[in-house]
């Protein structure tokens, strides 16, 4: 065989595990944007960074999380992490680490479209507060609520 045609040989080749590459880069591109991966662990990032921020929030404070509609989600949350079911799936979790006289407790149910997160400071003794970040599922009509 001439040097000519193995290097065509050789540059059709390239050609072929160069197509190969982009189509499966594509395809994987394709199925992760199909998925709901990405929006679950986005919805736990963001849970995460809210119960941080409203730690470091004096006083009391609601917030309504409605960026996604979560009706299709169960979300539970105690002292070490937060967690998001979504049925036939595998669990979404994210662990967080409170500070000294902070708790965290609730869930939200699957019939509730969005989240209500409440901190609130409970005065347990004299000059000592216990805050208290409250999870819980509400729907659109309710942000006027006294939560």
């Amino acid at each position: 065989m001439n040097k000519k045609a193995a290097s065509i040989l050789v540059m059709i080749f390239e050609l072929l595990a160069v197509v190969m590459v982009v189509s499966m880069t594509i395809f994987i591109a394709r199925s992760y944007a199909a998925s709901d991966f990405v929006e679950k662990n986005n919805i736990v990032e963001d849970l995460s960074l809210m119960v941080n921020t409203l730690v470091g929030v004096e006083g009391n404070a609601a917030v309504i999380y409605d960026k996604y509609d979560l009706s299709n989600y169960t979300i539970f949350v105690n002292e070490h992490k937060i967690i998001l079911q979504q049925k036939d799936t595998i669990n979404t979790e994210r662990a967080h680490v409170l500070p000294i006289n902070h708790k965290i407790s609730g869930a939200k149910e699957a019939d509730k479209k969005y989240l209500c997160v409440e901190k609130k400071s409970i005065l347990i003794a004299e000059g000592i507060k216990e805050k208290e970040i409250i999870f819980q599922g509400c729907d659109v009509n309710e942000p006027e609520r006294n939560i």
